[in-house]
């Protein structure tokens, strides 16, 4: 997902860029005090759960001392929030409440089932090095305390204590808006998101070279008809389509014309504004 998580921000605070195990997390500049949402608008609510490398961990501030540079480190975070993203100022910022479940776990295998249950049995029998801790950010209540667990070693049993602990503080925060203080919780994934953009860029680009494939329009048509002209991404999906279907073929035969019919299941692109043919 493109939002990762962040220790809290207060929204006058800038972050620098973060770079680090295939993800790039935007500079966080300032929000004004006035575009912070407020606890009423916290619209979003989900439990999330997240992995994060050791070197993205260590850059963000999620690590402990024990766990840097340590073999085979991650970062395993689960947390119910409530939040609402808002631009402004050329910027997109992610605000809310909410409680995480942050477990530092070294020495497992890099293809080992990251659960946290399998995680809370590993280190109980001393296979890993797991260190766990609990935080709710943007809440002010000085009762909340009671609902934390005492401190222990992270195990199969304190693992079952811990996600008790916060199922009660999800009803807590998740609904008394008066003691809610949205901070700063996430930030934005730009590589991810550029790689979702991709994807998407592709999909509707192989669309629109079946559909013109299935009106029997050659190759040169279909790059000229696209609407922009200047996407190297999907005017490249274009003719890698039109290669793939036609086998060096200059038009479409019936054959390729009834195979892109097939392949787009009834539907096509169409142009707007555009004189089809």
């Amino acid at each position: 997902m493109p939002w990762i998580p962040i220790p809290p921000q207060a929204h006058n605070e800038e972050r620098p860029s973060v770079t680090a195990d295939g993800v790039q997390i935007e500079a966080t500049s300032t929000v004004k005090e006035q575009d912070v949402p407020a606890a009423k608008d916290l619209s979003t609510w989900s439990w999330d759960q997240y992995r994060l490398e050791s070197t993205l961990s260590g850059k963000l501030g999620f690590n402990v001392g024990a766990v840097e540079g340590a073999r085979n480190a991650r970062t395993l975070i689960t947390e119910f929030s409530r939040s609402k993203a808002v631009a402004t100022n050329g910027t997109s910022a992610s605000f809310g409440v909410a409680a995480r479940l942050i477990v530092n776990v070294s020495g497992l295998d890099a293809q080992a089932n990251l659960t946290l249950p399998f995680v809370a049995a590993e280190a109980q029998y001393n296979r890993v090095e797991a260190f766990a801790n609990l935080r709710v950010a943007g809440y002010a209540d000085p009762k909340l305390g009671d609902k934390f667990p005492d401190f222990g070693a992270f195990n199969v049993e304190s693992y079952v204590t811990l996600m008790q602990a916060m199922n009660e503080i999800r009803k807590v925060i998740g609904a008394n808006e008066d003691l809610i203080r949205p901070e700063r919780l996430w930030a934005w994934d730009q590589a991810e998101a550029d790689e979702l953009d991709r994807r998407l860029t592709e999909g509707v680009a192989a669309a629109w070279a079946l559909t013109e494939i299935a009106k029997g329009h050659p190759r040169e048509h279909a790059l000229a008809a696209y609407e922009d002209s200047d996407d190297e991404v999907a005017q490249g999906v274009i003719e890698r389509t039109y290669t793939d279907m036609l086998h060096g073929d200059e038009q479409p035969s019936g054959e390729s014309r009834e195979r892109a019919r097939r392949l787009l299941d009834g539907y096509q692109l169409r142009r707007p504004g555009w004189l089809d043919f």
